[in-house]
């Protein structure tokens, strides 16, 4: 019996040494996977009184109650696989072996049963994060909506370009600022071109984007453009072949109405009127080619809008909600996430035409003027 005591008790020195070992060879880790949650400065205070709470009052209690060093070993091993609980699961690149003890990159498990078991990507940040600074994720998430609208993963000979073209500048710079690194280049057409050439910008773009890219269209391009990148550097970065799935708990979906939305308001005159005016009626469109899917999946997300093909076009698609009732889960949306080039006035003056309908002021002169004149200036680069 005594034998079996002194094993059980090796085995869980052994655990505490490995958990600590882990805890501090991964600080580096630690520290960006809680920064990537939402409430970063709250999980740190939460483990930091736990921590702290536990090594105080653990000697007081083991006092009072006989408890001896082995069964406070015991405690210890359980309140740090607890905190791994917390943190490594917020994370899809850490996982567990066996009994939580082990930590390993997910790289490593891909012929593993549970890599096998799902096809679905979320977006995930972590390993930009880690590799080169902390963004804010919802920020990140814009940008690649944003880039799949207006990017360019472009190759030319032995070079790699990554450009966004903007009439807007704005926006640009924006970008430029945020990410630390690319050209603003302006051209004679009134076009400005946001342009990554140098080796470790493209780097850190790849970590970015890899993993994180909606359309297909787009993830085929980037795809390529990894594959070019590990020829000339002699690397090995992983290609996804599935897309990230959308939801509308993310900003992509802003981004890309920045590229490739717009907020419309037309008239229909209503012939049996007393006042002999139009009728207002606001509309939300996304338009893209070759991307059906994507946009059904759109509409699914929103439960409301069609998608048509339109006409005269190589396949590009339309998605369009026009139903006056279904108007509020565009504008909570974007509420939630706002645009962040001009389109966000428009926006706004469109959400106050749907509340002066809402509130039916619309069906007086004054009304119907106040709405004439917001019409105008949405979709025009104004400022408020």
């Amino acid at each position: 019996m005594y034998f079996i005591n002194c094993i059980n008790n090796i085995k869980l020195f052994f655990k505490l040494y490995i958990i600590i070992y882990n805890l501090i060879l991964n600080y580096r880790k630690i520290n960006n996977l809680i920064k990537n949650l939402k409430f970063y400065k709250v999980s740190y205070a939460i483990l930091s009184i736990g921590i702290l709470g536990f090594i105080v009052w653990s000697f007081k209690v083991g006092t009072m109650f006989y408890i001896n060093f082995i069964q406070l070993c015991y405690m210890l091993e359980r309140l740090f696989m607890l905190i791994f609980k917390i943190i490594f699961t917020q994370s899809k690149y850490f996982s567990y072996l066996k009994n939580n003890i082990f930590i390993i990159n997910s790289d490593q498990q891909e012929n593993s049963p549970s890599s096998e078991t799902t096809n679905i990507n979320y977006f995930n940040f972590s390993i930009f994060i880690e590799h080169y600074k902390f963004i804010d994720h919802k920020w990140l998430e814009w940008f690649v909506g944003f880039s799949e609208g207006d990017g360019s993963w472009l190759i030319q000979g032995n070079r790699l370009f990554f450009v966004i073209t903007q009439k807007e500048i704005d926006v640009l710079y924006h970008i430029q600022k945020t990410l630390g690194f690319g050209l603003i280049i302006k051209d004679s057409k009134g076009y400005t071109r946001y342009v990554v050439t140098h080796r470790k910008d493209i780097l850190s773009l790849i970590l970015l984007f890899s993993g994180n890219i909606v359309l297909s269209k787009r993830l085929l391009q980037f795809n390529k453009w990894v594959i070019t990148y590990n020829t000339l550097t002699n690397n090995n970065f992983q290609l996804y072949n599935n897309t990230t799935k959308l939801t509308l708990e993310s900003a992509w979906l802003s981004g890309f109405t920045d590229a490739e939305g717009c907020f419309n308001v037309f008239f229909s005159i209503r012939k049996n009127s007393i006042l002999l005016r139009s009728s207002p009626y606001i509309r939300f469109i996304l338009d893209q080619q070759f991307e059906k899917e994507c946009l059904l999946t759109i509409a699914s997300l929103f439960n409301t809008g069609s998608v048509n093909l339109r006409r005269e076009t190589n396949e590009v698609y339309r998605y369009c909600i026009s139903s006056f009732v279904s108007i509020p889960v565009i504008i909570q949306y974007f509420d939630k996430f706002p645009l962040k080039t001009h389109k966000q006035n428009s926006f706004i003056k469109w959400s106050k035409i749907y509340y002066i309908i809402v509130n039916k002021e619309h069906l007086s002169l004054s009304g119907l003027d106040k709405i004439i004149k917001l019409a105008k200036s949405i979709n025009v680069h104004d400022k408020p």
